[in-house]
């Protein structure tokens, strides 16, 4: 019988928290979902709103204190991105197409930070506390592709 690695199902926790959210852009199941590894052909295959839930399984997850007490710390990377329109005529990114975009990436870290799974209005088979990171944005990406990609970094601490 196989099952579901711990960081998966507090992954999909964190999908489900999302699209339970009442957030300033819409995330359903098509636009925000789990990924192990989300690979785009290009960036150029991007184009609308994507939410991706990317567990980070390069992440040290074992007991963190070497109390031996069993509590494990996992690392979840939750990527917005959004193919932009045009440039402005100078050249530069329009404020009005990334605001709301940096805003989206503000609410998912405001709705995680310090916070349980459990607390987030959805029942996860796994419960697990929250500190979520300041967010980062990919300035290379906006210049070489169009493309706005955020990225909050949440960190779930696990006791055991």
């Amino acid at each position: 019988m196989a099952t579901d690695p711990t960081i998966a199902i507090l992954a999909d926790a964190v999908a489900d928290a999302l699209r339970a959210a009442t957030l300033s852009q819409d995330l359903t199941t098509s636009n925000c979902r789990r990924r192990w590894f989300p690979f785009w052909k290009s960036l150029e295959d991007i184009k609308a709103l994507q939410v991706l839930v990317v567990p980070n399984v390069f992440a040290e997850t074992e007991d963190d204190d070497d109390r031996g007490d069993g509590d494990e710390t996992f690392t979840i990377f939750v990527g917005v991105q959004k193919k932009l329109t045009e440039a402005a005529t100078d050249g530069n990114v329009e404020n009005s197409e990334v605001d709301p975009l940096v805003y989206l990436c503000e609410e998912i870290r405001d709705l995680f930070f310090r916070k349980r799974l459990s607390n987030l209005g959805i029942t996860p088979t796994v419960d697990a506390a929250i500190l979520a990171s300041p967010y980062t944005v990919s300035p290379e990406h906006m210049a070489e592709s169009r493309t706005f990609t955020g990225i909050v970094t949440l960190t779930l601490h696990r006791e055991g």
